[in-house]
């Protein structure tokens, strides 16, 4: 759901260095040589102020590129509470989603259940999925904060639509894990599940039933596994659930709360003094002063206009000679599997070629869209508008009815393909009725 292309943390870093060097390409202009007992040596015409500025603007281009799945994950959680939920709850959406979720990549004809787990204070969580049967499954993954998947489940996951235990277990837990469970190292103290409760068509019994069968999942600490814990669901459908990403301050400010909430990884240490630079530590709050504020502002606007340049640049090359349609390959991990079809992985697929996949499509510029056969819709194609500033112009469509509009593409089933899909009608515009 919340997964685009996703461009590597190392790679993003290198890019931000890039930004950074063309950020300062006129303090170069500002040196002078004097001369010395040596020869020529370079001093700059920049005050110490302004080199300290100057940065701060580098190292907070490069921390929002880095942070960028951690802010995510952060503005997800913070939405949860404004619905009224808490960690290791589930929220869930009683019917296929509206405009009022603005969360990053969602899927208009499906039934969405997100358990949203803290490990620190209960310890392990179990996540408890229910067996698969001819017209029910559910399809998801488990993600710790940084979006790295632990596991996929259901059907196309580790329990294989056979149904089971889920252990997630806090970082450095050292304790035996119980027979019985399928076990889940989380990097992070928190972290979420996105799951799918699929439908099997758009009458209001199909909707009822994906819900009930969603609400078979479980979710509970460990601690409580002889208590019959009951498991708390919020139902988020007639609410705004608002977790998209602001570039402003506030892209920092939730950065800040996720670096005190969870530990420091080994791989990210070397970001420990540049988050410094820009005012984030831990342990200690996040109080910019007027100008470092106005600076922050600045860096991440211009690190949004880099991930949109970039993303444009994945479209550059045509997936198919002649046509308008590209494949975002080269940046999410590539792939071919045994049909010879390139695919993009998706950034939560923990188990390449059986869980879920993105390709993602860009028609030339237009204001139409196509609406692909109904029965491309069920464990085949499903098809969503989505884009840099469009997660406003969403529009609730029929269930069992999906709108193309030149963004992405997902496929449940990885061996689908747009291509042998039958070109259906056209409708005018994201909110126009399908053509009868």
């Amino acid at each position: 759901m919340r997964k685009r292309a996703i461009l590597t943390s190392a790679t993003l870093l290198a890019a931000g260095t890039l930004l950074g060097a063309m950020a300062i390409s006129t303090g170069a202009q500002e040196r002078q040589s004097e001369p010395g007992a040596r020869g020529a040596r370079t001093v700059s015409a920049l005050t110490p102020a302004q080199l300290a500025e100057r940065l701060l603007y580098r190292r907070a281009v490069e921390a929002a590129f880095w942070g960028m799945p951690a802010v995510n994950a952060q503005l997800m959680y913070d939405a949860v509470k404004q619905v009224g939920g808490d960690f290791n709850q589930i929220v869930y959406w009683s019917r296929p989603l509206s405009s009022k979720n603005q969360t990053l990549t969602p899927n208009p004809n499906t039934i969405y259940v997100f358990p949203f787990y803290n490990t620190k204070d209960v310890g392990p969580m179990v996540l408890e999925i229910p067996p698969a049967d001819q017209d029910d499954s559910i399809t998801g993954s488990v993600d710790d904060a940084w979006q790295t998947a632990l596991a996929d489940v259901g059907p196309a996951g580790d329990d294989k639509g056979k149904g089971g235990k889920y252990l997630i277990l806090p970082p450095a837990y050292k304790e035996k894990v119980p027979d019985g469970y399928i076990a889940l190292r989380s990097s992070t103290h928190t972290g979420f599940v996105i799951l799918r409760s699929n439908l099997k068509g758009g009458s209001e019994a199909d909707i009822a039933k994906a819900v009930a069968y969603g609400k078979q999942i479980k979710f509970y600490p460990l601690s409580q596994a002889n208590q019959s814990p009951q498991t708390k669901f919020v139902d988020s459908f007639d609410v705004l659930f608002d977790s998209t990403i602001p570039y402003d301050l506030r892209f920092f400010e939730a950065l800040d709360r996720f670096v005190q909430r969870e530990p420091w990884l080994d791989r990210d240490r070397v970001m420990i003094d540049s988050l410094r630079t820009i005012g984030i530590e831990k342990g200690k709050p996040f109080k910019p002063d007027e100008r470092t504020k106005q600076t922050l502002n600045e860096a991440v606007r211009e690190a949004h206009a880099f991930l949109d340049h970039w993303y444009e640049l994945l479209f550059a090359t045509p997936y198919n000679e002649g046509t308008h349609l590209g494949a975002a390959g080269t940046a999410c991990g590539a792939q071919r599997d045994d049909d010879g079809l390139r695919r993009s992985q998706r950034i939560s697929c923990r188990r390449p070629g059986h869980g879920l996949f993105v390709r993602i499509f860009q028609p030339k510029a237009s204001g139409r869209g196509t609406v692909l056969p109904r029965d491309h819709l069920r464990q085949g194609w499903q098809i969503l508008r989505w884009g840099q500033q469009l997660s406003h112009e969403r529009t609730s469509q029929p269930a069992g009815t999906a709108l193309l509009v030149g963004y992405r593409v997902r496929p449940c089933n990885a061996r689908a393909d747009p291509r042998d899909a039958e070109v259906g009608r056209l409708v005018s515009h994201a909110g126009a009725r399908e053509n009868r």
